[in-house]
């Protein structure tokens, strides 16, 4: 049997820590999930959808993390930040795949919860 070229191995490591990221994200497990995701990209910085994965990740971190310490001045700062990581993955998530409606859909999320109304006008070109 032959051996997998070094491309298709590499693919097949990029598909498991992904596979990865997602059985954490199912698992609510979102910050874990997004480190997974994270690792994903190091070994693939071109694939729009784990830069989409881990903006929902962060995204989903984010309202977890809001749910319970909403009215706490330095959660809300650090929930901010991470919406504004989720948007700029969404954004070079588009940027590879303008195609991919996903990424378009949180990109336009993480842009409302940051509270850039002007910049949700111009992402949907309004």
């Amino acid at each position: 049997m032959a051996q997998p070229s070094i491309s298709e191995a590499h693919n097949v490591e990029v598909d498991k820590v992904k596979a990865e990221g997602d059985a954490l994200f199912a698992q609510k497990r979102f910050k874990e999930a997004y480190v997974k995701y994270s690792d994903a990209i190091k070994l693939d910085g071109n694939n729009a959808i784990l830069y989409g994965n881990r903006a929902t990740s962060a995204l989903s971190m984010n309202e977890y993390v809001l749910h319970f310490h909403y009215n706490i001045n330095v959660r809300l700062i650090l929930y901010v930040h991470s919406y504004l990581d989720a948007a700029s993955d969404a954004k070079y998530a588009v940027k590879l795949d303008p195609s991919y409606y996903k990424a378009w859909a949180r990109l336009g999320k993480a842009e409302h919860a940051s509270c850039s109304r002007r910049d949700i006008l111009c992402v949907f070109h309004i």
